[in-house]
């Protein structure tokens, strides 16, 4: 930045600066709108369709994965949001979607392993109760 020594300096310097001041503002505006638009369960949904579709070897696996955590970040948002009208009570409740999405789908292994043994435990302890009380 140059040395301002006059009043026309200052001037002409502050209305630099309200320019670039707005030019970041209509920036960061066009951004937020784009970043809201991305964030819509619709596009949401339509984007994680098309890349399965466009996947170069899609696997069955896979395509399972982004199911549940496309459907468990929905039902998330649904919990969080309910019938709030309010415009923050949504943005939290897209916010908790797009975390549960990612956290499914990024740790579906360790997910299904967790699940695998829940269903395991409760298979157990219905043997039990049923060798405990056996009908005749």
């Amino acid at each position: 930045m140059e040395k301002i020594s006059t009043v026309d300096d200052l001037k002409e310097a502050i209305k630099k600066l309200e320019q670039k001041q707005a030019e970041e503002w209509a920036a960061l505006k066009q951004q937020s709108n784009v970043a809201f638009e991305n964030a819509k369960p619709g596009r949401i949904f339509k984007n994680a369709i098309s890349d399965v579709l466009h996947a170069p070897e899609p696997k069955g696996e896979e395509m399972w994965t982004t199911a549940l955590s496309l459907t468990a970040g929905y039902l998330a948002k649904r919990l969080v949001v309910r019938k709030s009208d309010s415009a923050m009570t949504h943005l939290l409740g897209t916010a908790v979607q797009f975390g549960v999405t990612n956290l499914i789908a990024n740790n579906a292994d360790v997910i299904k392993l967790a699940a695998a043994r829940v269903f395991d435990l409760i298979i157990t302890e219905t043997e039990k109760k049923h060798d405990d009380h056996p009908e005749d």
